[in-house]
């Protein structure tokens, strides 16, 4: 966890485009990078809830019945932090899909003849004066997507905590 708190102490964008100019604009090359950002805040929430999740009692009754660490993992911690990691992973879906649209936008993510909405915006940016929505309807689309992506998170967590 001190190797990932290492990276958590820096800022994520600056990191991302760090790797990104190391490895040269791709496909691959970008899914690393964002990767590399993303990993360490899932790993935290994860042992954070798993911990959370290994102080209840019916754990350690499961533990003393003898079941083996597989199964308590299977059975009982990982649907307990399910709800958790899956409003997590959509709120941090978000932040995944417009850090691709910086690094596109800048060069350093998917490259330009592969549809991103960075690539999209940037090409649009260069004739805005003459036609504004070609980069008015890309940043709206990325809007409504980052903004789906939240709604359905806080709509998973409602639903999974019984609001």
């Amino acid at each position: 966890m001190r190797v990932l708190d290492v990276f958590i102490a820096f800022p994520s964008l600056v990191l991302t485009i760090f790797i990104a100019q190391a490895l040269g604009p791709s496909i691959p090359n970008t899914i690393l990078a964002l990767s590399a950002f993303s990993i360490p805040a899932v790993a935290r929430v994860a042992r954070s809830a798993t911990l959370r999740v290994m102080t209840m009692p019916y754990l350690q009754a499961a533990e003393l019945s003898g079941s083996p660490a597989w199964r308590i993992l299977l059975r009982h911690v990982a649907p307990n932090i399910t709800p958790q990691m899956l409003n997590f992973a959509m709120l941090g879906m978000g932040i995944v899909i417009v850090t691709e649209g910086a690094l596109s936008f800048l060069g350093l993510g998917i490259p330009p003849p592969a549809p991103s909405w960075g690539n999209m915006i940037f090409e649009g940016q260069q004739s805005m004066s003459a036609t504004p929505l070609l980069v008015l309807w890309p940043s709206l689309a990325l809007l409504a997507t980052v903004l789906s992506f939240n709604l359905l998170g806080e709509n998973i967590r409602d639903e999974m905590s019984g609001r």
